[in-house]
């Protein structure tokens, strides 16, 4: 309960994380390296790389050119790009995997067929659908013609870029079936039950996810994408759209239509869409989206068609590009604002317990028992915390803990803030037990949760080791199994910040004293 983080999983072989495997054996290897934020970077600029490429052979010199310019100063691409997430390394298989299909294409080439397989494989390793979707409408796409002009030339290139991913397929299959029960089974469903899946259906919390609600969500990624891309004043999508019914397609360009339509296609089929840092979902396209506004300043820049079409073309590039100028500044500072602030020197070797949310470490204490994250969102949801605090501490309890995977919450349940960002549901008609009350005091200075800090010194083995202040008497297995100085972090808001306290005293202002519970 004390390491028990949002996205792992605790399985027989230990504690895992619940994505794929290949973001993770890069970001390990970030680590071994000692650079382990470089992983997010590298791989966006080895995907800049490729997608300026593919535009250049698919396009022209000056569209491709545009291209690499526009995605060096995308908000969206540069700051989701310098993350950790596994959009990253999806997006790098993805522009290498269309890049290495279309020159496998233009040059019969089977070693380009491997690379794209391999690519593939990179891209499914990171992110499953996303890398499956996309690989296969290149293929499709790219490929049409050639199945019926040349059947066995294609048969041959088939099976190369099958060999090429191979590899990684394997890698994912055994990883899943080592984990998680079987080959094909993610860790996502291991950790969230069988609704985390794609398709229309209820999500895990029991929230309908049908074609009305598909259309819905997908267009209002498309809205946000359409800001974020450049930040830019006008709707950049709509703009897209507009001066391509107004002028005719341009050469290649279809490559990236169909990337774009598969990538709002397949995200559409599941139920998830995350909006962390923008429309994240749709982050591997964002080289398909700039093509298109690429096309039009290059014709802008060549003045294509008529007076009237180029004098309204380079009207939308101006007012866009410097608009999103001006915006940029705000957006680098919202992503600041996401940034982790510096943590307090502490001697090697120590124990930082990091007070985090009551709700928090009541979710660890069920995670440590084996129950899923499904199972307990809704326990949070659907219940008075102190309810679920106390089934936590003794299961016999659970006929008090509604687990029915219903949306919302119900009403008689009122929200109470404990700290700033800190809002626990709370049953007005039953009191609350003393357990419950010393639980709520703690985290009346601010909290800050495990998982903003904790991969701050991995793969340190004699730097900081931060865990979750569970309380005195669950802090005392984390002591015995660690002696050495221990200190307690607490987060006092803006004005403070992190404030770091000996053990012994933040023990005794946050939770009354060492003693047990």
């Amino acid at each position: 309960a004390a390491v028990a983080l949002q996205n792992g999983i605790v399985t027989p072989e230990g504690w895992v994380s619940i994505y794929p495997p290949f973001h993770t054996l890069m970001l390990t290897l970030g680590v071994l390296l000692g650079v382990p934020w470089l992983v997010g970077p590298f791989m966006t600029g080895v995907a800049t790389a490729a997608a300026t490429a593919l535009t250049q052979r698919a396009t022209d010199a000056l569209t491709g050119r545009v291209l690499g310019l526009l995605l060096i100063v995308s908000p969206f691409w540069l700051v989701l790009g310098a993350t950790h997430l596994s959009h990253t390394t999806a997006a790098a298989g993805t522009a290498v995997s269309a890049y290495a299909l279309l020159r496998a294409r233009d040059e019969r080439s089977l070693l380009w067929a491997v690379l794209a397989g391999a690519a593939i494989g990179v891209a499914v390793g990171a992110r499953p659908w996303v890398g499956l979707a996309s690989a296969l409408a290149f293929a499709v796409y790219l490929w049409r013609s050639e199945v019926v002009r040349a059947p066995a030339r294609t048969a041959r290139f088939a099976a190369a870029v099958l060999l090429g991913g191979l590899p990684f397929a394997a890698l994912l299959m055994v990883w899943n079936l080592h984990l998680f029960g079987s080959p094909l089974r993610l860790g996502y469903s291991a950790a969230f039950g069988p609704a985390h899946g794609l398709g229309l259906h209820d999500d895990p919390w029991g929230n309908s996810y049908g074609v009305v609600e598909a259309v819905a969500y997908s267009g209002a990624d498309l809205m946000q994408l359409g800001i974020r891309l450049l930040e830019s004043p006008l709707p950049l999508l709509g703009l897209i759209g507009l001066t391509l019914l107004l002028r005719p397609i341009g050469r290649g360009l279809g490559l990236f239509g169909v990337w774009c339509a598969v990538a709002v296609f397949a995200n559409a089929l599941y139920w998830h869409h995350g909006v962390h840092f923008g429309p994240r979902m749709l982050f591997e396209s964002t080289p398909a989206w700039l093509t298109l506004f690429a096309s039009l300043v290059a014709a802008s820049l060549r003045t294509e068609g008529s007076e009237t079409r180029s004098r309204f073309t380079r009207a939308v590039v101006a007012v866009t590009l410097v608009g999103g100028i001006v915006l940029l500044p705000s957006a680098l500072r919202q992503a600041r604002g996401l940034s982790v602030p510096a943590l307090p020197d502490v001697s090697a070797g120590s124990t930082v317990f990091v007070h985090g949310a009551w709700a928090s470490r009541v979710s660890s204490r069920l995670v440590a028992a084996g129950m899923r994250r499904d199972s307990i969102e809704t326990a949070l949801r659907r219940n008075d915390l102190c309810a679920v605090d106390l089934y936590a501490r003794s299961p016999r309890s659970a006929s008090d803990v509604d687990f029915d995977p219903l949306p919302g919450s119900p009403e008689h349940l009122a929200p109470r803030t404990l700290s700033p960002g800190n809002v626990v549901r709370v049953d007005p008609r039953r009191a609350p037990a003393p357990p419950c009350i010393r639980e709520a005091r703690s985290d009346r200075l601010g909290v800050l949760e495990l998982e903003v800090v904790a991969w701050r010194t991995v793969g340190d083995p004699g730097g900081t080791t931060f865990v979750r202040d569970l309380g005195p008497a669950l802090n005392a297995a984390v002591l015995e199994a660690r002696p050495g100085p221990a200190w307690l972090l607490v987060d006092r808001g803006e004005e403070v910040g992190l404030h770091l306290l000996e053990y012994a005293d933040g023990m005794e202002l946050l939770w009354g004293g060492a003693a047990g519970r």
